[in-house]
């Protein structure tokens, strides 16, 4: 017990003794074994997985960078609540016409509504659909002049990143983990799908009987309950004409 409290009281010191040492390093009052270590804000799922609990429902959002007449600076454009991070570099995208800006727009998608990923991998969070276009012109932009790259957060560490531009086919492209495990990067050079993916299975939908046997079995149902009703409605008029009539 003695050398229980002995060792709290020492690590109690130490602390306090960490604490102004710091106080008088940096001039400001602070807790210096939480200074900084501010936790990541809660995923936002398009479809949580089952049992996840509460959940904020991403929405899509979009940016402006500004257009010279050389084209874009070195920009960058964050959407979906910081899930989405895009890096430009000078002149990714070059000048046109009259237009002075570029709109960037971020959509998060369900990825299971979308076309599979290669085999042996499943998504890592939400799909997110990038698309660019001129201002005040409309005219969409397809591809970069010179690539960026596009970061994004996770909810489990992920392996790679995939690319679809159609959301119908998909490829890995080259991929790194930035700041920590629960987010990747990699190249962006074109406008279109990114997911993260880790290794596994896309799980099987239960198969669905074919329509007309769906219709079938209701044909048969409806057939069985109508004659239920008639065997009914035959006994009981059965019944009252075997009934014997009372005398007055």
């Amino acid at each position: 017990m003695r050398r229980t409290l002995a060792l709290g009281v020492g690590l109690a010191a130490l602390y306090i003794s960490v604490l102004a040492a710091t106080m008088v390093a940096t001039g400001r009052p602070v807790r210096p074994l939480f200074d900084g270590l501010t936790p990541p804000p809660p995923y936002q799922w398009v479809t949580p997985p089952p049992g996840h609990g509460f959940n904020v429902k991403p929405h899509r959002s979009e940016a402006s960078l500004p257009l010279t007449a050389a084209g874009s600076g070195l920009a960058g454009a964050t959407g979906v609540n910081g899930q989405v991070v895009l890096n430009l570099p000078d002149r990714a995208i070059p000048p046109h016409a009259a237009d002075s800006a570029v709109q960037v727009r971020f959509t998060p998608l369900d990825p299971d509504r979308l076309a599979p990923l290669p085999t042996g991998l499943v998504p890592d969070g939400n799909a997110y659909e990038i698309r660019m276009w001129y201002r005040p012109s409309g005219l969409p932009i397809t591809d970069l002049t010179v690539a960026g790259n596009v970061i994004l957060s996770t909810p489990e560490p992920a392996s790679v990143l995939v690319f679809s531009a159609d959301g119908h086919s998909w490829r890995t492209i080259e991929t790194q983990r930035v700041g920590g495990p629960d987010a990747v990067g990699g190249p962006f050079g074109r406008a279109g799908h990114y997911v993260a993916a880790i290794p596994g299975r896309r799980p099987v939908p239960p198969a669905r009987p074919a329509s007309w046997l769906v219709t079938g079995r209701r044909i048969l149902i409806a057939v069985l309950a109508l004659a239920l009703a008639v065997n009914l409605l035959a006994r009981a008029r059965q019944r009252r004409r075997t009934q014997p009539t009372r005398l007055t």
